[in-house]
């Protein structure tokens, strides 16, 4: 049945489905408020009559406190035969302090007065009924019940009710009717849509266009099928221009699949180039601690014990050359798998840089070179890990000092930004430069310039692990070339505490 109706309304038109649907909910919303309003209104009239049979049973008990005290049953009587004026009321009853029946008035026979019970106001069998105590001076003389129909409650929930059902049908009806009217308003672009759809999958005609009436989700509606329309023309035209002009469009299909195999060849030497380059840097550290461990266990009765040492000096350094290769590779590894612990704290960045140069002092002694250090002013102090910034210091200042000439100057410059919310550092040589198409790909992983390749190995892997370390700080690192010659690498680091994901 639910089926059943659901595929029929499927099949009703547009226009007949919005009637539906608002007729629906407007009947629906009507049934619930005015629902709402009637079980309100009953449940206030309830409580009035019960505020107003409270009073009434107080007033009487009061003015029957004389009768009571004095046994004056009469007068009692003729308090409650004053309740007659109250057409609600069957039946009141006052009681003595035994609970025996003292004076009663009765409107019907039908109900009897029940026996005295704590005050209270409850609905029991389609009768209200009261029961208060009557007091003198505090002590307790007596007890009145007052029971009373719901005629009147029933009288205006009858005429509440029939004021719902003409207000629904009143309401149902000019919903209805506004409903009609307005449903124009979404129905009219819709059949503009369908009319123009069934000239195109009927006839095939793409020149139809369908009029705007509106700017909501229909207008945009309209306008997207315009645009389809006109995309499909302009398709049309393209593919009729590209079979008059097939052989040039063969001709440079061509040629972008010369250019391709070109860009593939590339990669794939670049492949070859850095699986030679790992071969490299593995196997020549790796054939130096084998030689020179074949040397020793041979001439280990005979060699002199400087020579020996000087073989464990080459075996150490190879390894370390090894480890300081894998240990690039894990630290990349980590950085991008976002893995690497970092533990930030506000440090004086001339720290590490000290730490380093000290470091690579030999090395600098070596091709005689001077460092520059330039501060614009005190502010040198940043948020950062401080193993991993001396990280950052060494694999810059060693490619500074690796590709300077010799009795040449390496400049670092510290200062902070124009907002003080970072400290920018500088690291500039007197070397060969970079190339200006290839000072963003000298970041990426074992990449190295076309102006300081070697052939001697290097994997291209320090600059990336530069970069990552210091995106991990939220900050940032660049390269550009020096105007005297030469490149700077430049980097940022946070002069306050930030969130690095």
């Amino acid at each position: 049945m639910k089926r059943a109706v659901k595929n029929f309304f499927l099949k009703l038109p547009i226009r007949q489905k919005i009637l539906t649907i608002i007729f629906f909910c407007s009947f629906l919303a009507l049934i619930t408020t005015l629902s709402f309003f009637i079980l309100f209104t009953t449940s206030r009239l309830a409580e009035n009559l019960k505020e107003e049979m409270n009073v009434l049973a107080e007033v009487i008990g009061n003015r029957s406190t004389a009768a009571i005290e004095f046994a004056d049953q009469k007068t009692a009587a003729e308090n409650l035969k004053a309740l007659s004026a109250r057409e609600s009321v069957e039946k009141a009853c006052i009681y003595d302090a035994g609970d025996e029946m003292f004076a009663n008035y009765s409107r019907s026979s039908d109900v009897s007065c029940p026996q005295p019970s704590p005050p209270k106001s409850e609905f029991m069998d389609n009768h209200l009924y009261v029961f208060r105590d009557i007091y003198i001076n505090g002590s307790k003389i007596g007890a009145i019940v007052l029971v009373s129909d719901l005629k009147d409650i029933r009288k205006s929930y009858q005429r509440y009710f029939f004021y719902s059902i003409f207000s629904i049908i009143f309401g149902g009806l000019i919903a209805l009717i506004i409903s009609s009217r307005l449903a124009r308003i979404i129905d009219k672009p819709i059949r503009g849509l369908y009319h123009a759809a069934k000239s195109v999958t009927d006839q095939a005609d793409y020149n139809v266009h369908v009029k705007k009436v509106s700017h909501d989700e229909l207008g945009v509606l309209v306008d997207a099928f315009n645009e389809m329309l006109l995309q499909i023309q302009i398709r049309d035209r393209e593919v009729k221009e590209a079979n008059a002009n097939l052989e040039e469009k063969v001709m440079q299909r061509t040629s972008e699949l010369e250019k391709a195999k070109i860009l593939a060849e590339k990669a794939n030497e670049s492949k070859s180039e850095f699986l030679a380059n790992m071969s490299h840097e593995l196997r020549t550290p790796m054939h130096a601690v084998l030689s020179f461990a074949e040397f020793g266990r041979s001439e280990t009765e005979t060699a002199p014990k400087e020579e020996l040492q000087k073989y464990f000096s080459k075996i150490e350094n190879s390894g370390r050359r090894l480890l300081s290769l894998l240990n690039n590779l894990l630290d990349l590894s980590k950085l991008e798998a976002g893995k690497m612990i970092f533990h930030f704290k506000k440090n004086n960045i001339e720290t590490p840089l000290n730490s380093v140069l000290s470091e690579v002092q030999k090395l600098l002694d070596d091709k005689k070179l001077k460092v520059e250090i330039v501060k614009s002013d005190d502010k040198t102090t940043a948020y950062f890990d401080l193993e991993k910034i001396i990280q950052v210091f060494y694999n810059l200042i060693s490619n500074a000092i690796k590709f300077s000439k010799p009795e040449g100057m390496i400049k670092i410059t510290i200062k902070p930004s124009a907002s003080d919310s970072f400290l920018v550092v500088s690291v500039e040589d007197q070397g060969v430069g970079i190339p200006e198409d290839e000072l963003e790909t000298v970041f990426n992983k074992f990449v190295q310039s076309s102006k300081t390749k070697t052939g001697a190995g290097g994997t291209g892997l320090g600059l990336s692990i530069v970069k990552e370390i210091l995106r991990g700080h939220g900050g940032d690192v660049w390269a550009k070339n020096s105007s005297s010659g030469g490149a700077i690498f430049l980097f940022t680091l946070p002069t306050n505490p930030i969130k690095c994901d």
